[in-house]
């Protein structure tokens, strides 16, 4: 059984973005003043966007908090997510994002992950519709995000318990495992073991990974998991032992979205 550090470690430092929202058990029925805040990001959103999570999940801060002239749309779509997509089922969204430090188009997932005590939350994972995901690179390792690990970046309102709940409900299917010759898998989500996403399958991708072991991030544009085109990430979420590797996967679309191909010239 993993530790609830290790899933928080694979968590914050996944090179995409994961990010949850507190919901309100009286749906469909929702306080735009006090409801859907945000409860976690991960380091990842830090980079991406160049706004620290602790600083967006402190304060009572929601979609009203920080897009005030358009913050029902957010309210609607989270609320429908939490009504209509109870974990497993996942809601698939192409959708513009715009941050202080990137403006672009994203692919997001999200999902409704209830807890042991009854508390519901939105739980989401997104990144950029890029050259990995157009197809033009196939394959790129590079360093994760900066680790946030300054005293005024930590979450200290997430209890421990929350990241193996989370981990077991992410919208993606998700594992961890030792790399090198043993390739034993230490955990699995749910929707991992739905889809079988498993290291045999990645064997090719795995020994790129071992092959590169100063490097942290590994992204796959387009590999073949069981007849569906899948992206892939792998990372090594610990500083402190290389061998464990964490493994994403999601399917890609089936063509450019219409969303992406108004942008492309």
């Amino acid at each position: 059984m993993p530790s609830n550090q290790l899933l928080a470690t694979a968590l914050r430092r996944a090179p995409y973005m994961i990010f949850s929202k507190t919901a309100p058990r009286t749906l469909p029925k929702y306080d735009v003043d006090r409801d859907f805040t945000y409860f976690f990001f991960n380091d990842a959103m830090k980079h991406f966007s160049g706004i620290s999570p602790a600083f967006l999940t402190s304060g009572g801060r929601n979609a009203k908090t920080d897009f005030p002239i358009d913050y029902e749309a957010y309210f609607e779509d989270d609320a429908a997510v939490c009504m209509e997509y109870p974990h497993p089922e996942v809601k698939v969204i192409t959708e513009p994002w715009k941050t202080p430090a990137m403006r672009t188009i994203v692919e997001t997932r999200k999902t409704a992950m209830t807890t042991r005590d009854g508390r519901l939350f939105m739980v989401g994972a997104f990144c950029p519709h890029d050259d990995v995901e157009l197809g033009i690179t196939e394959f790129r390792a590079e360093k994760l995000p900066s680790a946030l690990t300054n005293d005024e970046d930590k979450l200290e309102h997430v209890p421990p318990e929350w990241y193996g709940e989370a981990f077991v409900q992410l919208p993606m299917a998700t594992l961890i495992m030792e790399g090198g010759t043993t390739g034993r898998v230490i955990s699995r989500n749910v929707i991992a073991e739905a889809t079988g996403l498993d290291p045999t399958l990645l064997k090719d991708q795995l020994g790129e990974v071992d092959s590169l072991p100063d490097y942290e991030s590994y992204h796959f544009g387009s590999v073949d998991l069981g007849g569906i085109r899948s992206r892939v990430w792998c990372w090594r979420p610990d500083v402190n032992d290389q061998d464990i590797i964490a493994v994403s996967a999601r399917p890609t679309h089936d063509g450019v979205p219409q969303l992406v191909r108004e942008h492309l010239p």
